[in-house]
């Protein structure tokens, strides 16, 4: 659930972007980024086990981040994410 859930905020796409990163996160590696041991979102940056990211991009784990911006007026937009360098890898 995006971070700005849940409080009295607008909500806009940027909630979809969240869900978008949290996806992405899931397929390269089989778990949310909160099945990572002590890690909560907010917390610190996101967690990228070298044991399994060792194999994937800069670039994926660039993006994931960027959709996974707790703050959601700093998060990547769709149109910025589909021109991010990872698509064109």
């Amino acid at each position: 659930m995006a971070p700005e859930l849940g409080l009295e905020e607008t909500i806009d796409y940027s909630i979809d972007m969240w869900s978008f990163g949290i996806v992405l996160y899931e397929m390269a590696a089989c778990y949310k980024p909160t099945a990572v041991k002590g890690y909560k979102f907010g917390a610190g940056p996101i967690p990228f086990p070298p044991s399994d990211f060792r194999k994937r991009s800069k670039a994926m784990q660039n993006l994931i981040e960027r959709c996974l911006e707790m703050d959601p007026t700093k998060r990547i937009t769709a149109e910025e994410a589909i021109k991010h360098p990872w698509f064109s890898e």
